[in-house]
């Protein structure tokens, strides 16, 4: 399986010898350490492990939906496979990187879909037909050894991820910020994934004119990581607003029914309710910025969170 961009006047072979996988990136191969083949393209994937493994934890804490947990591990799953890629340039672990980033992104595509079910709704088709399309991808692509194929699946599932969640921002009237901050990230960090590909020999050459440590800022795949950790974060902050507001909205026709029906109580329509302090403490877990003073007016202020038709005070 030939490497994309080895050129052996300039790589090295380190302790996991020569690369076996389909694609060898820009970066200069064990040019660090022998340890890792690409050092910088490796370290890195940190904003795509550690923000989504706390915000999963969070989750957890706060008793939100299974499918946000999902995406935040699975979210931390491709940085996973994306550090063992980097740092062995091996064809098994680049499977570990691209597969995720397929799995992950259908599960984004379920929260979008299924913003609006009743908690209670297991919404079997949706899954099943989810499942088999991860399934079929999967197979495909180990059988036949082709980067092609993973690059077009993957860049047709992500444009039926953005047109579901500027269809589902327009449906629910949600504001389209969060979305917006994630196209806008991973746009940026899909050019210079481009950039780092398309002329390598150059972006080379320029690196080699900068002093060390200093060169690394030239390591486009490396900032293609960061740019796609934190629009993938983006995105799944999005799913949860988009959640809140369904839900609340819900709610809302829930008291209409049961005021004009004479009733007065409402039963949540889950286990625990999804309000805008559990989102904004998921937002906190950006480690570059404090979203304290996000509140979107879904009838909770910053020192009350709703459960059970009940309000409760909070410290903040």
């Amino acid at each position: 399986m030939p490497a994309l961009y080895r050129d052996p006047l300039v790589d090295n072979v380190g302790v996991w010898g020569i690369p076996t996988s389909t694609l060898d990136w820009c970066e200069e191969n064990y040019a660090v350490t022998r340890y890792v083949a690409e050092f910088w393209n490796t370290i890195t994937n940190y904003f795509m492990v550690v923000p989504p493994l706390l915000a999963a934890l969070r989750c957890h804490q706060l008793g939100l939906d299974t499918r946000f947990l999902l995406s935040f591990l699975s979210f931390m799953g491709i940085g996973v496979g994306s550090t063992l890629f980097h740092a062995t340039l091996q064809y098994k672990m680049q499977l570990l990187d691209e597969l995720p980033m397929i799995y992950c992104t259908y599960i984004m595509l379920y929260c979008v879909l299924a913003c609006d079910n009743e908690p209670r709704k297991k919404n079997v088709g949706l899954k099943l037909f989810l499942t088999v399309c991860n399934i079929l991808v999967t197979v495909v692509y180990v059988v036949f050894v082709n980067p092609l194929i993973f690059q077009w699946v993957y860049g047709l599932s992500v444009a039926v991820l953005i047109i579901s969640t500027v269809h589902s921002a327009r449906k629910h009237n949600v504001s389209q910020g969060l979305s917006f901050s994630a196209f806008v990230c991973y746009g940026i960090g899909f050019i210079l994934w481009n950039i780092d590909n398309a002329f390598c020999t150059h972006v080379r050459y320029f690196r080699g004119l900068i002093p060390w440590p200093f060169n690394a800022l030239g390591q486009l795949h490396g900032w293609w990581h960061c740019f796609a950790a934190f629009g993938g974060y983006f995105q799944i902050l999005y799913t949860i607003d988009l959640r809140v507001k369904c839900m609340k909205n819900k709610r809302k026709s829930e008291q209409n029914g049961s005021h004009q029906n004479g009733g007065t109580d409402i039963r949540p329509l889950g286990k625990k309710n999804i309000s805008s302090r559990m989102f904004r403490d998921l937002w906190c877990w950006i480690p570059v910025r404090s979203r304290r003073k996000y509140d979107p007016e879904y009838g909770v202020n910053n020192n009350t969170i709703i459960s059970n038709g009940s309000s409760k005070h909070m410290r903040t």
